[in-house]
């Protein structure tokens, strides 16, 4: 396990997958999903994430070797230092 440190928060979470931690934190960095977010609207019921967060979450979850959206529970949610790292 390798430590991930973010700059804004300080926080420190341990994770098995630390080359995707930098990837996430470039992402972030870059706002790469900021003109989804800012131009597509679709109308949709927010219950708990939104469009953007639907998408980011697949996207993690392919850049984690998942074969299915089916596998984002298993691997972005259960990884803390992901979910850090993507914002």
């Amino acid at each position: 396990m390798n430590k991930f440190s973010t700059e804004e928060t300080n926080q420190y979470a341990y994770t098995s997958v630390l080359p995707l931690t930098a990837i996430g934190a470039k992402i972030r960095k870059i706002k790469m999903f900021k003109p989804i977010e800012c131009e597509v609207k679709i109308k949709q019921k927010i219950v708990k994430y939104r469009l953007v967060d639907k998408l980011l979450h697949g996207y993690i979850a392919l850049l984690a070797g998942a074969e299915g959206v089916i596998e984002v529970n298993k691997r972005v949610r259960s990884e803390r230092a992901l979910q850090v790292a993507f914002g």
